[in-house]
Parts: C-alpha cells; structure tokens; sequence
C-alpha cells in the first residue's frame, strides 16, 4: 500500500481507498465504481476512445469494440498514460488512380506513390494514412508488403526496369527486383516489377516505391500499387 500525506492508504494497483476498522460502507462508494469498470478484465471503448485516468491504472487492458485494436496503459515518468498495442489490425491496399509518364530519356530514380486506398481490401486504413503519396505506417511494429510496378505496352529497346521500396525517401536498392528487356520486345506486352519486404518500422515511416529505367527513348506509362499489413505491434 502507498501512503499519501493526508494518511489515507491506498491500493498500489488500482488506487482503491483502504477503509479502516470504524470506516462505514458508504466511505468507499468511489471505489465501487472502479471496480465495476475493471472487474472483467478489460475495458470496452468506442474506438479511437480512451477512458479517463480515474478510471485508468498501470498494466489496465483497454479494447476497442468495432476496430479490434487491444492496448495495454503504460504510466510514464510523467505519470502520463501512454497505449502500449498488444493488438492493432491494420492493413492498407493503395494505387495511383491515373497512369503515370516516365519522360523519354529520363534516366533516373523517381517516388511515385499513390492516391487511392481500397476500403475493401484494407484494415484500418484510409487515406489519411497516406502522407503526400506516401504510405505511412500507424505504430511501431513488424510489417510486411508488396509493391509493384506495372509498365504498358510500347516499344523500347535494350534497357532495364526496376523497383526498389523507399523508406522514408530513401531507396533500398539491394532489396529490389530489376527487369532487363529483350532486344526484340512485344509491343502489346506489359512490364511487370514486384518487391515484398518483412521490416521492423517506428510509427510514422512512410513507405514508397522508387522507379528506375534505362529504357526510356520513348515515354512510358506505368502505374503503381501496393499492400503493407502490420505482423505484430512491437
């Protein structure tokens, strides 16, 4: 028990006031409240809600009832409760809604990311998870993906096309997947490039793929998609 300096002692988990021998039942109505609130275990929340700090203590399981996520309260130094994600289901699905030019002659790395996300096919995700064109992870944890590029039908000559995953801006270039082209080339065929990764990212990261080509005589269209889910809140 902790002993404040008014002489009151109180529990050292969840606070609940130690009645004395004299005490009536009435003296320790606000402790009733408190445990109804924690007496299951876990705390239900609307989503994106977090319970007062009188109703808060150190190591309290709070769940969000529609979104899934499961959060542990944390008291900081500060004795401020910080959210520590023991689950947190997110995965996003995103594109670029318009064909992309590669100019002719432009060999370089260029970030083309992306301006739509599928609800359909994503988890706790929407557009506010993209930052300029940039996916941007929600927590600190594991994720995993797929990134890929897609090249129409034209008619280059010998080249190489390639894409690589940008982490904050900055390309991974040995984990990327590199297309070199024939020297006679389908003028119906499509270019198609694909780069997975499995990476531990702080929250707030963004993640975009970075196009490369030296077969560029003409310009190319192409376009852009990608899946990123997080594995495991860390």
């Amino acid at each position: 028990m902790t002993a404040p300096t008014n002489g009151t002692y109180y529990t050292p988990r969840l606070g609940l006031t130690v009645h004395g021998m004299d005490d009536d039942l009435d003296a320790q109505r606000k402790n009733w409240d408190r445990l109804d609130q924690t007496m299951s275990g876990v705390l239900w929340v609307a989503d994106d809600a977090v319970p007062d700090d009188t109703i808060l203590f150190d190591g309290a399981l709070v769940a969000e009832r529609n979104s899934g996520k499961v959060w542990r309260a944390a008291k900081n130094v500060s004795g401020v409760f910080e959210k520590k994600y023991i689950k947190y289901p997110w995965c996003i699905c995103a594109s670029a809604s318009t064909i992309q030019d590669f100019p002719a002659n432009d060999i370089a790395d260029h970030f083309w990311g992306f301006d739509t996300v599928d609800a359909n096919l994503s988890v706790n995700a929407t557009l506010s998870d993209l930052v300029g064109t940039f996916i941007k992870v929600p927590i600190h944890g594991l994720y995993t993906g797929t990134l890929i590029v897609r090249w129409g039908p034209n008619i280059p000559t010998n080249g190489l096309r390639r894409v690589a995953i940008a982490y904050d801006g900055v390309p991974d270039i040995v984990n990327s997947e590199v297309f070199k082209l024939p020297a006679t080339y389908n003028a119906n065929g499509y270019t198609i490039c694909t780069t997975k990764f499995e990476r531990e990212l702080q929250a707030g990261q963004t993640i975009a793929p970075s196009v490369y080509q030296t077969s560029s005589q003409v310009t190319v269209k192409f376009q852009t998609v990608a899946t990123v889910a997080l594995v495991r809140a860390l």
